[in-house]
């Protein structure tokens, strides 16, 4: 078994240097152990935004699987220039949780407010860093299906600037479309990679 490194962290300035709504960006200063036993420092741009949750909601009577359409405005970004074409991603249901908020209830928030829908069945697939490097999001992947009508009419919160269009789509479709570049989300390749596998296992 691997045991991380105990690189005895220490914050020697934590400087954030911009705040909104549950983000925060630091530049941090912090001291910390290499692997070889000296002591080093650096600064450091840290993006604080709170955990998150994200379900592949199937529907048991056609065996698809619930993909929403939005406008991503961080994908036209690149390398410090922005682009003005593009944005759109197919993605399975997600959302940040609010603070003191549990994963479970905040999928199930995140699915009527998205998709209108309810969910059941609820399975944790893993808890995972999404990008390390940058950011603290962890982020909760479920595995659920369908419950029926949550009875609001989803697309998105209107004062969270949310316009969402619904997909049900059928594995195959989507295997083709990870095949060929038209899904190109991480945590949905994730859930779908782990819904065949569950598949797989039950055959």
């Amino acid at each position: 078994m691997i045991h991380l490194f105990d690189h005895r962290v220490e914050i020697l300035s934590p400087n954030p240097v911009f705040k909104m709504g549950k983000f925060t960006l630091f530049k941090a200063k912090i001291a910390f152990t290499r692997f070889n036993g000296e002591r080093a420092s650096f600064s450091w741009l840290i993006f604080d935004r709170g955990d998150s949750v994200a379900i592949l909601l199937r529907r048991q009577s056609d065996a698809k699987i619930c993909l929403v359409e939005q406008f991503r405005p961080p994908t036209l970004a690149h390398y410090g220039q922005l682009s003005a074409s593009g944005g759109g991603v197919l993605e399975i249901i997600a959302g940040t949780q609010e603070p003191g908020e549990e994963p479970e209830s905040c999928v199930c928030r995140e699915v009527a407010e998205e998709t209108g829908r309810l969910v059941k069945n609820l399975h944790l697939v893993t808890t995972t860093y999404m990008s390390p490097g940058a950011s603290s999001e962890k982020i909760s992947l479920y595995l659920g299906e369908d419950d029926g009508d949550a009875g609001i009419p989803g697309g998105g919160l209107a004062e969270e600037m949310e316009d969402i269009r619904i997909h049900w789509i059928s594995v195959d479709e989507i295997k083709e479309m990870i095949q060929k570049g038209r899904i190109v989300d991480a945590k949905t390749i994730m859930a779908f990679q782990a819904l065949l596998l569950e598949l797989s296992t039950s055959n």
